[in-house]
């Protein structure tokens, strides 16, 4: 586990960060958990995956605020996600394929959805925030406008342009 004694030394701190990534740390440590082994379907690269989420939430700790809060919860969980999706790709290049006929992938995605998830990732990032934080999330319209500081209309039209332009990418592909 990473401890804030190397994170401060690294990449430096006060007293205030470090209250706020142990807060942030202790009320989300499971659920970035979870969701990184949802996604890796392995407990060693899920916390692999885990640990470059909370080195980036330290490197941008002064633009979250102490949980309970939707946007702290929500750019943590897109983080963790974001990393084990990073880490899955990263296996899947170096990976070989197994000799046993017999075999059958455990990964939670197939190729064809790797391709939707190249396909939201190349989405600006605007529109991939909302797309995942309804979809993904559950966040209603009203919840993501709050986080997002627009009206539950403007964000309905995000998402909107968000399923066409992957619509758009998907038949590219």
């Amino acid at each position: 586990m990473i401890t804030i004694s190397f994170l401060s030394r690294f990449f430096g701190g006060d007293d205030r960060r470090r209250h706020k990534y142990h807060t942030i740390h202790r009320a989300y440590r499971n659920l970035m958990f979870h969701a990184a082994r949802r996604i890796l379907q392995n407990d060693a690269d899920a916390e692999d995956a885990v640990h470059e989420a909370l080195i980036a939430v330290w490197q941008n700790i002064d633009r979250y605020d102490l949980p309970p809060d939707p946007y702290t919860r929500s750019s943590v969980l897109l983080i963790t996600e974001n990393k084990a999706i990073d880490l899955l790709r990263r296996k899947q290049k170096i990976s070989t394929i197994p000799l046993d006929e017999a075999y059958t992938p455990g990964a939670a995605y197939t190729y064809e959805s790797i391709g939707l998830i190249d396909a939201i990732d190349s989405l600006p990032e605007d529109l991939r925030s909302v797309l995942l934080l309804r979809y993904k999330m559950g966040y209603s319209t009203h919840e993501i406008g709050e986080m997002l500081g627009k009206s539950h209309h403007m964000v309905s039209k995000l998402i909107t342009r968000a399923k066409k332009e992957l619509a758009e990418k998907l038949k590219e592909d």
